[in-house]
């Protein structure tokens, strides 16, 4: 005990100059919008440095069911490709369906269990991944980029308060917008269905194209409960998702082509 106390005696000045620069760096944080995201980007730089070295080595250890499983991906996309006349090009690390162009990255970090989760991937600005990207899993869609650094990015996961989706049912076309509840990782809300639509289990629950973050008809899940709201107006709409957030590896990171386009005809 008497060598602790020594020891912090003779390093008093060093460890008041870390107090000192950490009450700095909180002040400016919380006062400053510019050093506020500042702080952020070098947080997601580093952590994604340490998420990167953590993921690497417990990926040495699984590499042939990840082979196996992104060789299925890629073979059910090939196949979709072909269907749709587009040329085969999943060999890159990037190609364009419809308008929107696929980049391929990896899950170094991925919370479920927090009131606003998020995701760390291991491409950012130089791998051309942007702010307001939408993110797609192999099931399903996942999250929105909202952070880059030059190598790597953070993305606001589905299970995020603050996400909601344009969506819409895939037999009917009746469009709402889904979203996270806050309880469980496997549990998404529709709302926004005029009970003029009919609604059942089992349905599909697809993207329905009017945002910028997503091509239409991208899986979200499939309805396991409905119930009238209180209006008798609309439904309340349970969903699975396809996604299965508790186990993401790998991503598509996907850009609008049309964006800034589009973003002329708005009000």
């Amino acid at each position: 005990m008497q060598q602790i106390i020594n020891a912090i005696f003779r390093n008093k000045n060093v460890l008041i100059y870390l107090l000192l620069l950490l009450f700095a760096l909180i002040f400016l944080n919380n006062r400053s919008y510019y050093h506020q995201t500042q702080l952020e980007r070098l947080g997601l730089r580093m952590s994604g440095q340490i998420f990167e070295f953590q993921n690497n080595t417990s990926n040495y250890f699984s590499l042939q069911k990840q082979n196996q499983d992104l060789l299925e991906e890629n073979r059910l996309l090939k196949e979709k490709l072909t269907s749709t006349n587009s040329i085969d090009t999943l060999s890159n690390p990037t190609f364009a369906i419809s308008g929107f162009t696929y980049y391929t990255a990896q899950v170094l970090k991925n919370s479920f269990d927090q009131a606003r989760n998020q995701l760390v991937l291991d491409k950012g600005s130089i791998g051309h991944i942007e702010k307001e990207m939408g993110v797609i899993g192999p099931h399903g869609i996942v999250g929105i980029i909202n952070e880059t650094t030059p190598h790597f990015s953070s993305a606001l996961s589905l299970l995020h308060s603050d996400v909601r989706i344009n969506a819409k049912l895939l037999k009917n076309g009746a469009f709402g917008s889904i979203y996270w509840p806050g309880i469980a990782a496997n549990r998404l809300l529709l709302d926004g269905i005029s009970t003029i639509n009919n609604v059942a289990v089992g349905d599909t629950v697809v993207t329905g194209g009017m945002s910028d973050y997503f091509p239409k008809d991208i899986p979200i899940g499939k309805v396991v409960n409905y119930k009238l709201l209180p209006s008798k107006r609309y439904y309340e709409i349970e969903v699975l998702p396809f996604t299965n957030f508790t186990a993401l590896e790998y991503v598509y990171v996907v850009k609008n082509n049309n964006k800034e386009e589009l973003n002329q005809l708005k009000p």
